[in-house]
């Protein structure tokens, strides 16, 4: 039976398989080849490295048409709020206007002074702390205290503190 027309057939159509599936996996795994993406450990490396830079960036305290705000990585935090005063002075966490605000060189705190009226001439300091996401009444000697709107001024300590002039 060796060399019938039945083995020649069987033989043949085997063969066909055979390329079919080396075919098959041959051209498939150079199809996934190119759709793969190959990440080398450099630029691994410099995208944390770029993530690590965005965290440590300061952030930035702006007035917008709702107050006062935060922003920090794409996180907005509204520290105080705008509102009209209608003959009434504005509980804390509202003002009319603001006589000034900053960030620290840090980045760790924001100093704020609200005026709670339109005819105030006065301003409410308050401390924001970035780590804690509290805000802070200023306190001299354990007592509140408001400063005259024009002449209140503040800078920065090396510390981070805020320093009255």
């Amino acid at each position: 039976m060796e060399g019938t027309r039945n083995e020649r057939v069987v033989v043949l159509v085997v063969s066909y398989i055979i390329g079919f599936i080396t075919a098959y996996v041959a051209f498939g795994i150079t199809q996934l080849e190119k759709r793969m993406v190959y990440l080398p450990v450099d630029n691994t490396a410099s995208v944390i490295a770029a993530l690590e830079q965005k965290n440590e960036s300061p952030g930035v305290v702006a007035e917008t048409k709702d107050g006062l705000v935060h922003i920090k990585n794409d996180e907005v935090r509204l520290l105080s709020a705008k509102m009209a005063a209608e003959d009434a002075i504005l509980p804390d966490g509202y003002y009319t206007s603001l006589a000034d605000y900053s960030l620290s060189p840090t980045g760790s705190h924001v100093y704020f002074c609200e005026i709670p009226a339109d005819d105030v001439n006065v301003c409410r300091p308050y401390l924001y702390s970035v780590a804690n996401d509290t805000v802070y009444p200023i306190k001299i000697q354990g007592e509140r205290v408001a400063f005259d709107a024009e002449e209140q001024n503040i800078s920065w300590a090396d510390d981070g503190s805020v320093v009255f002039e």
